[in-house]
């Protein structure tokens, strides 16, 4: 199929970094199966919950996109949507190899769901990274290159979420803070099996005053000033990442990487990576106690002591 025959658009919701990269992600994948060439609109918006509520980071990405990828892009990619769209026969279609007649065109709009978010999008790990990364601006690409990959990440995903109510489930809920303590005991047990207080990097889009004990524990320090693109992208490159429970971006993180990924056992679905990935560097439950963990991830934590020494 020749570049002329499909057109493919992705039209980025009004929501976090995360969410905007599933659409993205599923359009680029689309594109590469189909031999397409896609637009993308809609990176930066702006939106005031993130300064009533006094958050660092203000959900505002106008600057981590290059230029040539955003900006007059964004408009025409609009305009062309606007155009095109009584002729879309495909919206949010599966992200294969497609029938369609010449010149259809294809929108990608859709925030998949969060049984499975990276459906489709596991066996093009690097090929996603390769692209975000190249379509990034400059000075995100600077901070990556620059800065020295965190060991141990840690995202702890404040802000918007809700406190967990009194007498609540965690497993029932969605969009709630993963528990402070829950940080505080895996962090402990995690340095217990390798033997090293290890640093801590944490990711947040809290306050510090509500980081309580976290902050108490030895060798941790917060991870600020970044724009969002640039701290998902060094997650990306730790040895061990510790997601908040439901947080997209997190997950992000972890499916960019080649890390133990540490999840909070009450909100785990399908596989953020390939299970090629997975048989090599654990991903899945921090459980409570030590003795229940899973052997490879024991083994996969005791070989971290040589790569901190």
């Amino acid at each position: 199929m020749s570049k002329s025959q499909l057109h493919v658009y992705a039209r980025l919701p009004r929501a976090g970094i995360g969410n905007k990269l599933f659409i993205w992600a599923r359009a680029v994948v689309f594109s590469k199966i189909n031999g397409a060439h896609y637009t993308c609109w809609g990176w930066s918006h702006f939106s005031v919950g993130p300064y009533l509520r006094g958050e660092h980071l203000k959900r505002n990405y106008r600057n981590i996109i290059s230029a040539k990828h955003t900006g007059i892009t964004d408009r025409i990619g609009l305009w062309f949507y606007k155009i095109v769209k009584p002729e879309i026969i495909l919206i949010d279609p599966p992200v294969a190899k497609a029938d369609v007649k010449q010149d259809s065109k294809v929108i990608f709009s859709a925030v998949p769901h969060w049984a499975d978010y990276f459906m489709y999008l596991k066996e093009y790990r690097t090929q996603l990274y390769c692209e975000l990364f190249e379509i990034a601006a400059p000075a995100i690409k600077n901070i990556v290159n620059s800065t020295e990959a965190p060991f141990f990440s840690v995202h702890i995903r404040l802000g918007d979420f809700k406190k967990l109510s009194e007498g609540i489930d965690f497993k029932r809920v969605g969009n709630t803070r993963t528990p402070i303590e829950y940080f505080v005991n895996g962090i402990t047990n995690v340095r217990k099996v390798i033997g090293s207080n290890v640093p801590i990097s944490i990711f947040t889009n809290g306050k510090e005053e509500e980081l309580g004990a976290i902050l108490q524990l030895e060798n941790c320090r917060i991870i600020s000033g970044n724009p969002d693109l640039a701290d998902l992208l060094l997650m990306s490159k730790s040895k061990i990442i510790m997601t908040s429970a439901g947080s997209t971006f997190g997950y992000w993180a972890a499916f960019f990487s080649d890390a133990i990924i540490l999840m909070h056992p009450d909100h785990i679905h399908q596989p953020l990576r390939d299970d090629k990935t997975n048989a090599e560097f654990y991903e899945g439950a921090l459980l409570d106690q030590v003795k229940d963990w899973s052997p490879l991830l024991i083994t996969n934590l005791r070989s971290m002591l040589n790569k901190v020494l």
